[in-house]
């Protein structure tokens, strides 16, 4: 690829970083929630300040003076981050977790959605025999949920989210050879204070942090057949944590296609076990699988003009990004990116047409997740100094 055209790649990754980072963020900025009481007045200048926060880390990245590139070039900051994140959500968790919260009917319930499910998974009952305690019904697929039941507990949920920052983080070290771009990919999700207030009570940001160390991985396989369908096989398992996302493989395959031979594989096997985990888990568990519940509040929120409208937006980007195929990690990821932000930023703002466009009750926000960890990951491997 020519150097203009990467150059072109490395401006849109950077782009689509600060922006959907500044967007993910603009509920916590924006709410009265007691979060931030000392800081109410203070937070429309935040916003300001982080916006100039993530320009300013970008021009870091982009031409990082010596002392950052000794920062990155060890795994020391990587691990700090990781820790200290770790540690805030442990206490996080708990406090947003309380019981007179829930007494209330106030607070999150995406926890205990995969919670509640989990545990009764574990015990060998239906996990979809209930709704959530505030009588929602629950969101993450079967898949998902046993993938992860041995810590979707409310004594261990604190480590969901940065279990998988580690294993992208991770993921990303083995792949580009290299601590700065593991760095940046922490330094980028842990720069966005909306990815901050999703990890304590939320499994979306843990779910886009999983769907981008499983697309980083099968980049890396390319030629090892057994190992892309051992790969593809764990990322249709992952994709089934909302029931849109059973696609997801078939996109990433074809991205894939003039890349590895074998892209049919990671289709084939990524569909499949994405669609027939729920199918199967259906013929055993005589309760609706209130995972689809997704699909009747995705439309309901985008009236049939609209709607149509966004199919149309999603299939020309879709079409735009297949023409132009990755040849690198990083343009694949932004491609993701670009394919996602189209449904998933249309849903998000039918939302806050809902809310009434109050920017400090936009749950809608959460949607971008998954999109984000593509843009920050696109953002990391475009600007690795390996010399």
């Amino acid at each position: 690829m020519s150097s203009s055209l990467l150059r072109l790649d490395a401006l849109l990754a950077s782009a689509a970083f600060v922006t959907t980072s500044a967007v993910l963020s603009l509920r916590f900025l924006t709410s009265s929630s007691q979060t931030m009481t000392g800081l109410n007045a203070a937070k429309p200048w935040l916003l300001v300040l982080l916006i100039a926060g993530l320009v300013l880390l970008a021009a870091l990245v982009l031409r990082p003076p010596p002392w950052v590139r000794r920062i990155l070039a060890t795994p020391v900051l990587a691990l700090a981050l990781i820790a200290g994140f770790t540690a805030l959500n442990f206490y996080l968790h708990p406090l947003l977790d309380r019981e007179a919260l829930k007494l209330a009917g106030a607070g999150s319930d995406a926890d205990d959605a995969l919670i509640d499910a989990a545990t009764r998974l574990l015990r060998g009952e239906p996990p979809y025999a209930a709704p959530t305690y505030r009588g929602n019904p629950i969101s993450p697929g079967v898949g998902w949920v046993a993938l992860n039941a041995l810590w979707a507990s409310h004594a261990l949920f604190f480590v969901l989210t940065p279990l998988y920052l580690a294993l992208l983080a991770g993921v990303v070290r083995v792949v580009s050879g290299s601590w700065h771009a593991a760095n940046i990919v922490v330094l980028g999700h842990l720069g966005c204070l909306g990815f901050w207030e999703l990890a304590p009570t939320h499994d979306l940001a843990a779910l886009g942090l999983a769907l981008s160390a499983g697309v980083v991985a099968l980049f890396a396989a390319q030629q090892s057949p057994v190992v892309l369908a051992a790969l593809s096989l764990l990322l249709g398992i992952v994709a089934t944590a909302r029931l849109p996302f059973v696609l997801l493989p078939a996109l990433v395959a074809v991205l894939l296609r003039r890349i590895t031979t074998y892209w049919a594989v990671i289709a084939v096997l990524g569909v499949g076990i994405a669609a027939a985990l729920p199918l199967a888990f259906q013929l055993y568990d005589t309760n609706p699988y209130q995972p689809r519940h997704v699909l009747h509040f995705g439309s309901a929120l985008l009236t049939e003009p609209w709607l149509k409208v966004v199919v149309v937006a999603t299939l020309v980007v879709v079409i735009l990004a297949l023409a132009r195929p990755a040849r690198t990690l990083a343009g694949l990821c932004l491609r993701l990116w670009t394919c996602l932000i189209v449904p998933l930023g249309s849903l998000a703002l039918g939302q806050l047409a809902a809310m009434g466009f109050e920017t400090g009750r936009w749950e809608g926000a959460n949607y971008l997740a998954p999109a984000f960890s593509f843009a920050v990951t696109a953002f990391a491997l475009h600007f690795r100094h390996e010399r």
